[in-house]
């Protein structure tokens, strides 16, 4: 549990419980992130908001080593299939190969106006989540 600072976005991060915030279809049964109020997938309404899955897969990934500032250069960036069916990108910390196991944790990327951290999500490979 994150006990201080808030999601860098509200629609997208969980701090208690830790996670990633997406939605449900109940009309096509698939998931997505972030939470909106319509399957990106078919359309409907009818979506329930859950907490993804914290577990996934390598499907693809590169090395960045050109970026525009504050962004650190080299870092691995990767699509990332997680245990529920949804598939996304983002930064990984650790080894990563096609089929790396990963976990998603949260990190903080900057502080807010107070001072408070900002949470955002990366993915962590060869390691059990911290």
């Amino acid at each position: 549990m994150r006990s201080t600072g808030a999601p860098l976005r509200d629609d997208a991060i969980n701090l208690d419980p830790q996670g990633l915030k997406g939605i449900a279809c109940r009309a096509c049964r698939r998931r997505s992130f972030p939470q909106r109020p319509l399957c990106p997938h078919c359309g409907a309404d009818a979506v329930d908001n859950v907490v993804l899955s914290d577990r996934g897969r390598v499907a693809s990934w590169t090395v960045v080593h050109q970026a525009p500032p504050p962004l650190q250069t080299p870092y691995t960036l990767a699509t990332v299939d997680l245990d529920d069916g949804v598939r996304l990108l983002g930064a990984v910390v650790g080894d990563v190969q096609i089929d790396t196991q990963v976990a998603v944790e949260l990190f903080p990327v900057k502080s807010d106006t107070s001072g408070k951290p900002l949470w955002w999500y990366r993915f962590r490979a060869g390691e059990e989540k911290r």
